[in-house]
């Protein structure tokens, strides 16, 4: 019995950890409305860069690094990009086409407090 036990602990524990790995970050753009009415929408590519706009204009664009269920935000430029920010690490949840952030670790005020505002849903192609 405690044979079996242990061998389906191992079998959940490695479907657990198949359940989400970097490879299921969605790569796609998101859009979310933050309580002052502005429009935001971030975009994540293929190649590790993303780009956000603000109300349709550019704002910030970098690079992100996934690992597991964390992102890093780094390398930032653009109008709304803080230049002294550090890389920003936060845990990412993506279930119904939306896509939630919560902060890990940021120095980048503004960047936080967007990117945690609520969910991003995930826009058409």
């Amino acid at each position: 019995m405690v044979r079996l036990r242990s061998c389906l602990a191992v079998i959940f524990c490695f479907g657990l950890i198949s359940i989400v790995n970097a490879s299921d970050f969605p790569k796609a753009a998101f859009t979310t409305t933050t309580s002052d009415g502005n429009v935001w929408v971030l975009k994540f590519q293929n190649d590790g860069k993303f780009d956000v706009t603000q109300n349709g204009e550019d704002a910030v664009e970098g690079k992100y690094k996934v690992s597991k269920t964390q992102i890093e935000f780094v390398h930032e430029t653009g109008p709304l990009a803080e230049p002294d920010a550090k890389t920003g690490t936060y845990q990412w949840e993506y279930k119904d086409d939306k896509l939630t952030f919560d902060k890990i670790s940021d120095t980048a005020e503004g960047r936080s407090q967007t990117l945690t505002s609520g969910p991003w849903d995930k826009k058409e192609k």
